[in-house]
């Protein structure tokens, strides 16, 4: 099978790609709430002559398997998740349009990553109908929760000793780059606690709600200090450190009470030269300087995920770069991003090489604008595929 065939055949069908695209991104799958997108694909495998599968710690949140055996020998997987972050309040587009404008497919999800999800399935798809066989296994896998650290999905999968392969794709969006290389990233919940007393009484203390405010003042100077020293610019990314949520006494339903306690949540991204344990206790300094804030608060690490680093001349990476370079005929290089998902989780429990491989523009996911460009989405489906049909040779 060479690259002309493949390419003409995508080119026939590329309506029918789209239009599956489309239909994934209309399903609203926000985290928690994966099992419509898990059963859309489901049933579009099986219309297509495969048997794919759910393994679940919770019913309601799938994971989807899927097992395409050609013949013994190597295992090639496309892995990637079906959850989206929840769209704003007031979205200024309807996030689950997935309109078309000009060459973009807009939707919640487009680039992270359902566009990666959907080239994979169409790419599995369109092999088996030009008569493809593996001469080994090509899987698919594709997981809920990996937004939220992947305890019901990537995790769920690994501790059953699922997803094993000799070689796997995570089509996150990587756009002219193969990630090799990943910052980690951390989660933190901080928790602040005082007195509280009514808000008509004058009093020489600090509530939690004020600890808590001279506590994000202090993590964003100390961003502001990491991006100076470690952040290295451009796509090349680096540590950085950001106050997501907070809370506070009684979420205004009394608001004549200062508030006793107040929690922030806090995102960090550490990176080379850091470590886990030196992210916390870097963080644990900022705030015990404030005056204050020592021994006034209690954190929680919600999850850290390890950096994750790959040559970047190995052949199956050199394979990814070229057959890209034979479909798009344009440079791509090995690069690197701030944060390696289920990627990272699944090449350290089995010691595999996981590339970021797919396609998207990073800059604009979990926006109101997420879109993916249709050439690029269709472009995917052929590198896939043309990756693929060599990968067994």
């Amino acid at each position: 099978m060479n690259y002309q065939e493949i390419s003409d055949f995508v080119d026939a069908h590329q309506n029918e790609a789209i239009t599956f695209l489309q239909s994934l991104l209309r399903i609203p799958s926000p985290t928690g709430e994966e099992k419509a997108v898990a059963e859309f694909i489901a049933s579009k495998l099986r219309t297509e002559g495969f048997n794919p599968t759910f393994e679940c710690a919770d019913p309601d949140r799938p994971n989807l398997l899927n097992t395409w055996k050609g013949g013994e020998g190597k295992t090639l997987l496309f892995n990637g998740h079906m959850d989206v972050f929840p769209p704003e309040a007031s979205p200024a587009r309807d996030p689950w349009s997935g309109e078309i404008v000009g060459d973009r497919i807009y939707a919640r999800g487009a680039t992270d990553m359902k566009a990666g999800d959907a080239a994979a399935i169409m790419a599995i798809c369109f092999l088996k109908r030009m008569g493809f066989v593996p001469q080994g296994t090509i899987d698919l896998g594709l997981n809920c929760d990996e937004e939220q650290g992947g305890r019901a999905g990537i995790l769920h999968c690994i501790s059953k000793g699922l997803l094993k392969a000799d070689f796997t794709i995570c089509m996150e969006a990587s756009e002219d780059t193969v990630i090799v290389d990943t910052d980690g990233r951390i989660a933190y919940k901080i928790t602040f606690k005082s007195d509280g007393w009514h808000a008509g009484t004058r009093l020489n203390q600090e509530d939690a709600l004020m600890k808590a405010h001279k506590a994000v003042s202090a993590v964003i100077a100390y961003d502001k200090k990491l991006l100076a020293e470690r952040y290295w610019g451009g796509n090349d990314f680096g540590a950085c450190i950001s106050v997501t949520s907070a809370s506070a006494g009684y979420e205004g339903k009394t608001v004549n009470m200062h508030p006793a306690i107040c929690t922030i949540w806090v995102d960090r991204r550490y990176t080379k030269g850091e470590t886990v344990e030196s992210a916390e206790a870097e963080l644990r300094e900022v705030l015990d300087s404030v005056e204050g804030l020592k021994g006034s608060y209690t954190l929680e690490t919600l999850f850290a995920s390890q950096r994750l680093t790959m040559d970047p001349n190995d052949p199956d990476i050199v394979a990814c770069i070229d057959a890209y370079k034979t479909v798009f005929n344009s440079p791509i290089r090995a690069g690197r991003r701030n944060a390696g998902g289920d990627a990272v989780k699944l090449a350290h429990a089995y010691n595999q090489k996981v590339p970021h491989f797919g396609p998207g523009v990073y800059d604009n996911l979990g926006s109101d604008d997420e879109y993916v460009p249709i050439n690029q989405y269709l472009g995917f489906i052929k590198t896939y595929m043309l990756f693929a049909s060599r990968y067994f040779n």
